[in-house]
């Protein structure tokens, strides 16, 4: 297996395109607010069961978030928000191994990412609990 290999045009390619569409859709979310665009799906999951998802809200909450108004993103989205650094951190330390050509090692131990998982499940079943106590953890009008 050759880790010093330089990237392909193909895979330059398709990297650049996904950069292309992330910023796309960054400028949509930036300058719309997701309620307004008719062409975006409601969550299925919602539809289907009536539950929120742990990812409801995550639209709106990047939309407040992309236009400063961090508060009101925590709000609609307080998992997305609290892990954003962590996140970010993930994807550019992947993104930067990968353009170096070096081998894309996971900056955390597996115990950590377990960890994450356990936390995105507990916030989706405290956040369907219909107590006020849990309120915090739903969007407005969620």
């Amino acid at each position: 297996m050759n880790l010093t290999r330089k990237l392909s045009f193909v895979e330059l390619s398709i990297v650049a395109i996904l950069l292309l569409l992330g910023i796309a859709g960054g400028l949509c979310l930036y300058f719309g607010h997701p309620a307004e665009y008719v062409w975006l799906p409601s969550c299925p999951f919602r539809i289907w069961t009536g539950l929120l998802c742990p990812g409801c809200g995550t639209l709106r909450a990047t939309h407040y978030f992309l236009n400063g108004q961090f508060d009101i993103a925590f709000r609609h989205q307080p998992l997305l928000i609290s892990l954003l650094p962590i996140l970010i951190l993930l994807v550019g330390k992947m993104l930067y191994e990968k353009i170096r050509n070096s081998h894309v090692a996971l900056p955390f131990e597996l115990q950590f990412y377990w960890l994450i998982l356990i936390a995105v499940c507990l916030f989706f079943v405290l956040r369907n609990i219909p107590l006020d106590c849990f309120g915090y953890l739903r969007p407005p009008g969620g």
